[in-house]
């Protein structure tokens, strides 16, 4: 994750090939996220780093 600018690494929930249909998985993965873009990581940088969509992140955030 270097080079990333992210504090920790993406939430255990975020791992490739992993579905999320739990919501309060859904809501803690977007609260760790929300905390990472506000300390300066980049969307894509967190969906590169997660191995996730620029969407999936995008929609986690909202």
């Amino acid at each position: 994750m270097e080079g990333f600018g992210l504090a920790s690494p993406p939430p255990e929930c975020l791992t490739s090939g992993r579905r999320l249909t739990n919501a309060a998985e859904r809501k803690a993965a977007g609260i760790r996220l929300a905390e990472q873009n506000q300390a300066g990581a980049s969307i894509p940088a967190l969906a590169k780093a997660a191995r996730r969509s620029y969407g999936l992140i995008h929609t986690l955030l909202a």
